[in-house]
């Protein structure tokens, strides 16, 4: 069944890549053809004795392939922060200490101590260092703490939750649902991106190509008698591109800010899982 999951969300993240896939096979096509891609698919797709069932499976196949491709470059697009386009797409583990900070020092939902630890090796001194990180926090002393001592803190005792978390009795279910969200969630901010970036060529594309045209005297002559008609044209053309740009743009900066809340939201399961199945374990 997980591999059935596992495929399913390979295809989906593939599937969502043949947008930008297109938007670049017709630039190159009407680069250095100058037909559209459109047309070739209409002609393609009006042949005789077409097996549709065969174009399928291909694209899924293509999709599929483009999806295993895919996944470890969108798991590399979150491993640091960055600001792509005025995106800004957060790291994993900016994430995470930001929700254990919420959760032990901010809310204070839980008390953090070694005795939760029994197994992790020098446990004593991370979370005495990390208690001392607290009441800075608690003093929004949070400035004077780096990030990479943070993490170096934190990461150990996270891990260790969500070992634990994950081999609880129903922590699995909980997770790795969570998880698979996480994931294709990132696919589809990374297609999204692709596809801006796209959309962004494409249009620089489009006003090259018409001043290119414009160096003819022959071809001004006709874009002169003709210009309310070809004036529409470009306009509509130009208006049409930048209003996907900007729709494309909202939606990558919005799946951006939905996977840093799920795994805002799966990191507090990992935490929750730890301590109640700790909760159970003690009665």
């Amino acid at each position: 069944m997980e591999d059935l999951k596992l495929a399913f969300e390979t295809v989906i993240v593939g599937l969502l890549a043949i947008p930008w896939l297109l938007v670049l096979c017709h630039i190159l096509i009407h680069f250095f053809t100058g037909s559209s891609l459109l047309d070739g698919v209409r002609r393609f797709i009006q042949a005789d004795e077409k097996s549709f069932a065969l174009i399928g499976t291909v694209i899924i196949g293509l999709a599929y392939c483009a999806g295993t491709i895919l996944f470890p470059i969108a798991d590399n697009l979150f491993n640091k922060n960055r600001q792509i386009l005025g995106i800004h797409i957060e790291s994993d583990e900016s994430i995470r200490n930001a929700t254990i900070v919420k959760l032990y020092f901010h809310n204070k939902y839980y008390t953090i101590s070694e005795k939760d630890f029994p197994d992790l090796p020098d446990v004593q001194n991370k979370v005495a260092a990390l208690k001392e990180r607290g009441k800075q926090i608690d003093l929004h002393q949070e400035e004077s703490i780096s990030h990479e001592e943070l993490d170096d803190l934190i990461h150990p005792i996270y891990n260790f939750q969500k070992y634990h978390s994950y081999n609880s009795a129903k922590g699995y279910e909980i997770l790795k649902p969570l998880s698979s969200r996480i994931v294709v969630l990132r696919g589809a901010v990374l297609n999204g991106v692709c596809l801006l970036y796209s959309l962004i060529i494409f249009f620089i594309y489009t006003l090259l190509q018409l001043l290119y045209k414009l160096r003819f005297p022959a071809v001004r002559r006709v874009l002169v008698r003709s210009r309310n008609r070809l004036t529409r044209a470009v306009t509509t053309q130009t208006i049409t591109i930048l209003f996907l740009t900007i729709l494309v743009w909202f939606l990558c900066w919005w799946g951006a800010w939905g996977v840093s809340k799920a795994e805002e939201e799966y990191d507090k399961h990992v935490v929750g899982i730890f301590y109640g199945s700790k909760a159970v374990s003690n009665k």
